[in-house]
């Protein structure tokens, strides 16, 4: 699973409050909020990892921040993934598992094989999501009544 995206519907009110705080902090709230449900997901990824190879893979996972860009404004992105990012670091073998590879030299050209993906992230994602939701909901709502009842 490359990405997955997370839209949450009738929360209009939680959009309208979140506004009327300031971008900010609605953005602080936001991206807290998503951290807690992220990690709800990062704690079933975990359990899910494979651990041969030294069981370097469940504590490379993490839930980080993304960063934010110019195209996407008013959007907060938090990612499951390894702790360096895919593909990086010890753990780079954490990618070809999840996403699948091809084996053997690339100079074997068409005659090398395909490793099928052996998914741990994207079934923890599909596995959780309705409980994350809960959770930022939660979160979001929590967070607003705190700011909105400061001075």
């Amino acid at each position: 699973m490359a990405g997955a995206t997370m839209r949450l519907t009738g929360v209009e009110g939680l959009e309208r409050n979140l506004a009327a705080l300031g971008r900010k902090i609605g953005g602080k709230i936001s991206r807290a909020a998503l951290r807690v449900g992220a990690k709800t997901i990062l704690a079933e990824a975990k359990r899910r990892a494979p651990v041969a190879d030294k069981g370097l893979i469940p504590p490379s996972l993490k839930v980080r921040a993304r960063k934010r860009s110019r195209k996407n404004k008013g959007t907060v992105n938090i990612i499951v993934a390894t702790a360096k990012g895919w593909f990086k670091g010890k753990e780079f073998y954490a990618a070809f598992v999840e996403f699948g590879h091809f084996a053997g030299s690339r100079k074997l050209g068409a005659s090398r094989t395909w490793v099928p993906p052996r998914p741990f992230v994207g079934p923890a994602y599909e596995a959780k999501k309705l409980v994350a939701i809960s959770q930022i909901i939660r979160e979001l709502r929590r967070g607003i009544e705190s700011e909105a009842g400061k001075p």
